[in-house]
C-alpha cells in the first residue's frame, strides 16, 4: 500500500519475470497502491516492451509485449498458479509473464533487478542511468537538463519510454491548445519505429525539431510543479497548524476539566472540614453536660449522704428519748427534727 513516513514514500513493489528474445528478465516493478489486473498487465507490458528495445537486433522491429497470461508462484503450494485477481498479490511476490499462451516454461529465473538499472551492450550511448546519453546535437548542459525536465514529465511513472497517453496526459494538463488530432500527428511522427512507444533517443530529435513548443512546455510544467509544490507546502502548513489547533484546543479543555475537577475537590474537602469542625463542636459539648451532669450527680449524692447522717441522728435521738423512764412523756418532733 502507499504510505508516508517522516517523508519518506513507501512503494508496493513485485517481481516480474518474462522471456524477452530467448532470455529471461526478471525485474522489480513498483506501484503507489495495489494494482488492479488491467494496471498490472499495462504496466508489464510496457516495461518488458522496453527490455525488448534494449536486446533488440539492429535492424529488427520490436513488437509491443502484450500480457496474454500471468502467473504468480505459490509459495504455500510450491509452484506457480495462474493469476486471476489482485487479491492473490502480496509484496514482492513473484510473477511471470507470458506473451504468447502455452506451457509455463520458468526454468530457473535470474535475480530481480529494478527497472533500467542494468548497461546495454554499448555503454558508450548510454549514461550511468541507464537512460540513453543525449545525442551530441544538444550541445549544452542547459538543454540537456531542459530536455530531460520535459522526458521525465511526460514519463513519470519512470518507464523509460513515452506513450500516446503520457503524451496527451501532458500536453491537456498544461493546456498547451493542441487538438487530439495534432498530439497524435505530433506523437506519431516522433515515434520513428512505430513500435508505439517514443524512447529517449527518439525524443531528443523530437524536442529539436519544436525548440517553442518545447521550451513554452518546460517553463509551463516548471511553473506548474512549483505552483504544486507550493500548494503542498501550504495545505502541509495549514494542516500543521490545524494540528496544532486541535490539540491546543484538547489542552484547553482538559485543563477547563482539570479545574472543574480541583474546584469539586475544594468544595468536598470544605465540607468535609465543615463536617469536621460540626462534629468537634458537638462532641465538645457532649462532654460539657455529661461532665455537668456528672457534677449535679455528685452534689445530689453529696446531699443524699448529709441526708442520711442527719436521718441516722434523729434515729438515734428517737431511740433515746423512747428508752426513758415510764410515765415520761413522748418526745415532741417539730418539721424541722427538733426534738422537745
Amino acid at each position: 500500500s502507499f504510505c508516508t513516513l517522516l517523508g519518506r514514500v513507501v512503494m508496493y513493489v513485485l517481481l516480474v519475470a518474462a522471456e524477452v528474445n530467448g532470455a529471461k528478465k526478471n525485474i522489480e516493478l513498483a506501484f503507489s497502491i495495489l494494482p488492479t489486473m488491467e494496471e498490472l498487465h499495462r504496466k508489464v507490458g510496457d516495461a518488458f516492451t522496453v527490455e525488448r528495445k534494449v536486446s533488440r537486433v539492429s535492424g529488427h522491429r520490436v513488437e509491443p509485449f502484450v500480457v496474454k497470461k500471468m502467473n504468480i508462484y505459490d509459495e504455500v503450494k510450491g509452484r506457480w498458479v495462474h493469476l486471476l485477481s489482485p487479491t492473490q498479490l502480496y509484496e514482492w511476490a513473484q510473477l511471470y509473464a507470458e506473451a504468447d499462451t502455452g506451457v509455463i516454461d520458468t526454468g530457473l529465473l535470474p535475480p530481480a533487478v529494478k527497472l533500467y538499472s542494468r548497461m546495454p551492450k554499448d555503454p558508450t550511448t548510454w549514461n550511468t542511468s541507464g537512460l540513453p546519453s543525449v545525442p551530441r546535437w544538444v550541445t549544452t548542459k542547459g538543454e540537456e537538463a531542459k530536455a530531460r525536465t520535459v522526458f521525465e514529465e511526460f514519463d513519470a511513472a519512470r518507464k523509460g519510454f513515452i506513450t500516446h497517453d503520457d503524451f496527451s496526459r501532458v500536453f491537456n494538463t498544461n493546456d498547451m491548445g493542441l487538438g487530439s488530432a495534432v498530439i497524435y500527428d505530433l506523437f506519431h511522427g516522433a515515434d520513428h519505429d512505430k513500435d508505439g512507444v517514443i524512447a529517449w533517443e527518439e525524443f531528443v530529435p523530437f524536442y529539436e525539431a519544436h525548440p517553442k513548443l518545447m521550451t513554452s512546455l518546460y517553463y509551463r510544467t516548471r511553473t506548474y510543479w512549483n505552483d504544486m509544490q507550493t500548494r503542498k507546502e501550504s495545505s502541509e502548513v495549514a494542516e500543521l497548524l490545524d494540528y496544532h489547533r486541535s490539540k491546543e484546543e484538547q489542552a484547553r479543555q482538559a485543563l477547563q476539566r482539570a479545574q472543574q475537577e480541583i474546584s469539586a475537590l475544594e468544595e468536598y474537602v470544605s465540607q468535609q472540614k465543615a463536617a469536621s469542625q460540626s462534629r468537634a463542636y458537638i462532641e465538645h459539648e457532649q462532654e460539657r453536660i455529661l461532665m455537668e451532669r456528672q457534677a449535679r450527680l455528685a452534689q445530689m449524692h453529696d446531699t443524699l449522704n448529709t441526708q442520711e447522717e442527719l436521718l441516722e441522728r434523729q434515729r438515734d435521738e428517737f431511740i433515746r428519748v423512747h428508752n426513758r423512764s415510764p410515765g415520761s412523756p413522748k418526745p415532741y418532733y417539730d418539721p424541722n427534727g427538733i426534738v422537745f
